[in-house]
């Protein structure tokens, strides 16, 4: 597994709305390279943002694979590295052969003035898929 990074970069939206359509390809605020997240079992499957965090998630679809899961600020500081996220493992392992378990995406949404990070894993045998949504807690560690 040769270790690779990705290079993050946040724009302000509210800065392209106001600006109208146009290349903001180069006029990024931050920009940073991830510590330790992608490798070649571990392709990048999804990025959100509060607009004071990012979180990243990575990994690929083998259940024997841990998944990662990090948290940067919007300067890219490390906040926190979790190498071994288990959200939603339980249940791969009872969908088809077991076999199968693949984040697909992170999103955050608020619910009762909390806001909630969540996590699509991917489970289950071809033509037999499932896509579960999990609460990802503690992730503010």
């Amino acid at each position: 597994k040769r270790a690779s990074s990705v290079t993050v970069r946040v724009w302000r939206l509210a800065d392209m709305i106001k600006r109208g359509p146009g290349d903001y390809s180069k006029s990024w605020l931050y920009e940073w390279d991830t510590l330790g997240l992608t490798d070649s079992t571990h392709p990048t499957q999804g990025i959100a943002s509060d607009g004071e965090t990012i979180w990243m998630v990575a990994g690929n679809n083998d259940i024997h694979v841990p998944k990662r899961l990090q948290g940067y600020t919007l300067h890219g500081s490390l906040l926190f590295s979790d190498g071994n996220l288990k959200v939603g493992r339980a249940q791969a392992i009872l969908d088809g052969s077991g076999s199968i378990y693949e984040p697909e995406g992170l999103a955050l949404f608020y619910n009762g003035g909390r806001l909630i990070l969540c996590l699509g894993i991917l489970s289950g045998d071809l033509g037999a898929r499932h896509t579960r949504i999990y609460e990802i807690k503690d992730y503010r560690q």
